[in-house]
C-alpha cells in the first residue's frame, strides 16, 4: 500500500527527492540531521550541533547512524527562499510525530504524540528504528522512508566510516562578531 500524504497517494520513488553531501532536498527544500549528546538534549530548547549525522541512501531509503548516547535532531531550511514547506517526521507504530512548518521551524528535535511524554530523536533497544519523513515543497511532495541504525551497521551498509563517539564536551558555540 503506498503512503498517503493530506489523503493523496505519494510516490516514494528516489527521483522524488536527492541527497547530496549528506544533504537530503526536494526542490529548494533542504534537510540535513545533526548529533547531540543525549545527555544534552531537551524537548523545550533549542539543539545545538555536535556534528552533522552522515547519510547514505539505500534504494529509496534514507539511512542514518545513531549510537545509544545520542540524540539527533533534523535542520530544515529553503535554499532559495521560496515557500511554504514543511516536513513532518513519523513513527508510524506509536504515532509520535515531529513536525517543521518553513520560514516559522528550522528543526524538529523532539517527537510529539498527544497525551504522552514528548521524545527524543534516538535509536531504541534493537539494531534499528523505522521512521518516515513527509517533505512537502510549494507543489512537491514525497515520502522517504527513514532507517536508524546502530553505527556499525550504518558502516557496513553505506560503505563509510561511522561518525566517532561523543564521548568529549560539547563544541564551542560560534564566536559573535
Amino acid at each position: 500500500m503506498l503512503p498517503l500524504l493530506n489523503g493523496y497517494i505519494l510516490d516514494v520513488s528516489s527521483d522524488m527527492w536527492q541527497m547530496k553531501h549528506d544533504v537530503v532536498s526536494l526542490g529548494p527544500l533542504r534537510l540535513t540531521v545533526q548529533r547531540i549528546a543525549y545527555s544534552h538534549w531537551s524537548p523545550h530548547e533549542t539543539l545545538r550541533s555536535w556534528g552533522q549525522v552522515p547519510l547514505h541512501k539505500e534504494s529509496d531509503v534514507l539511512l542514518a547512524p545513531c549510537a545509544p548516547a545520542e540524540a539527533l535532531w533534523l535542520g530544515v531550511w529553503l535554499e532559495e527562499g521560496e515557500g511554504p514547506a514543511s516536513i513532518t517526521l513519523i513513527d508510524p507504530i506509536s504515532g509520535y510525530r515531529g513536525l517543521a512548518t518553513i520560514p516559522i521551524d528550522f528543526q524538529i528535535g523532539v517527537l510529539h504524540r498527544t497525551s504522552a511524554p514528548d521524545l527524543p530523536i534516538t535509536l531504541p533497544t534493537g539494531s534499528s528504528y523505522n521512521l518516515r519523513l513527509e517533505l512537502v515543497c510549494i507543489e512537491k511532495q514525497a515520502v522517504v522512508p527513514f532507517l536508524l541504525l546502530r553505527p556499525m551497521e550504518w558502516s557496513d551498509r553505506a560503505g563509510r566510516d561511522a561518525p566517532w563517539p561523543l564521548d568529549k564536551p560539547p563544541p564551542l558555540p560560534p564566536l559573535l562578531g
